[in-house]
Formats: structure tokens, C-alpha cells, sequence
């Protein structure tokens, strides 16, 4: 009975998160109490940092810990997504190595992704490339595209043209996706040029 309580009690939880609800969300997950097992956990952690309650996501996370559940790879995509969110780079570097360390997991193309968006948007550029040339795995468009993104922002042209000539790379296995992409290329390209010219 018990565990048919608690799969009802996630998927509503779940729901809730998904539709942007968090106080209901909230109300469900304190609800559960006792029963709350890793999927709760996730699931209200990876809420918080998607809807920008970052801190929280990080003190429910202790919380989970003081409570004896381990977390796993997932746990972790969403305390990443929470130092994005919040600006929190030492924290999130912290975390990224963690999960190696004292939890032994093996980091995935999303917590390296993760990392790569919160070393960009925190204009730590060279950081970030370094990080995917460290990977154990080869960087999908995904992982590219973050620091392509982040390279035009901040105004960076020599790593933007890295990043955009091993973006097209992973989009040459599908032509209309190749083509698609020049545009978005070009116009990233010109947006830090511009930047650069500009001294921003």
C-alpha cells in the first residue's frame, strides 16, 4: 500500500513541478513525509532550480542528505541547473566535483553541459572550453551550441568560431540541419564582433 501511495504522491508531485505549481508542489512533497524517496527528492530539487528558487534547491539537497538519501546523476543535473540559475560558479564547482569524489558518479554529457552553461553565462569562457576538452566523451551540439552561445554574448570571436566550427561538425550527419544552422552561426559571429568592436 505503501509504495503505491508514494508512486501516486511523485506523479502528482511531478505534475505540479512540470505546470510551474512549486508551492503546490511543496504542499504534496511535505505531505509524503517518511516515505519520500529519491524520485520526491529529484523531483522537488530539479523544481526549485527550474523555477529559480535556487538556494532552496541547495538546502533541500542538504536536507536529503541529512535524511540519509543518496543522491544520483540526476540529483545532480539539478543542482547544476540551480547554480546556473543563481550565478553560483564556486558552488557549482564544487558540486560538479562532489559527485566524483564523494559519491563516485561518473559525470554524463548533461553535467558536463551543465557546466559549461554556468562557466559561459559567468563569461569564464576559457573555463569553460577546458571543461569539454576534458570530457571522457565526445561533446554533443548541445555542449557547443552553450558555449557558442555564451562566445557571442560575451564578445569572445575565437572561441565563438571553435565552438561553431565543432558545432557544425556534430550537425553534418544531417544536412538540412547543417543548412539550418549558417544563419544562426553568422548572425552569433556578427553579435560578438559587434560586441568586441565595442569594447562590451
Amino acid at each position: 500500500m505503501g509504495s503505491l501511495r508514494i508512486y501516486a504522491s511523485n506523479a502528482v508531485l511531478e505534475m505540479y513541478v512540470k505546470c510551474g505549481k512549486i508551492d503546490a508542489a511543496w504542499r504534496v512533497f511535505n505531505e509524503i513525509g517518511s516515505l519520500r524517496n529519491l524520485c520526491s527528492w529529484n523531483s522537488m530539487v530539479m523544481g526549485l532550480a527550474v523555477h529559480g528558487e535556487c538556494c532552496k534547491a541547495l538546502e533541500l539537497y542538504d536536507q536529503m542528505l541529512g535524511e540519509g538519501t543518496s543522491p544520483d546523476d540526476v540529483t545532480f543535473v539539478g543542482l547544476l541547473l540551480a547554480c546556473t540559475q543563481g550565478g553560483m560558479v564556486k558552488k557549482g564547482r564544487h558540486i560538479f566535483k562532489s559527485k566524483t569524489t564523494s559519491f563516485y558518479i561518473i559525470p554524463k554529457l548533461e553535467h558536463y553541459g551543465c557546466m559549461v552553461d554556468l562557466l559561459g553565462r559567468a563569461g569564464q569562457l576559457r573555463e569553460a572550453y577546458e571543461v569539454i576538452q576534458s570530457m571522457s566523451m565526445k561533446p554533443d551540439s548541445v555542449i557547443w551550441g552553450a558555449l557558442l552561445g555564451a562566445c557571442s554574448f560575451h564578445g569572445n570571436v575565437e572561441l565563438a568560431e571553435i565552438a561553431a566550427e565543432s558545432l557544425y561538425l556534430c550537425l553534418s550527419l544531417g544536412i538540412q540541419e547543417t543548412m539550418s544552422f549558417f544563419p544562426t552561426f553568422m548572425h552569433q559571429l556578427a553579435n560578438g564582433m559587434e560586441l568586441q568592436s565595442s569594447g562590451k
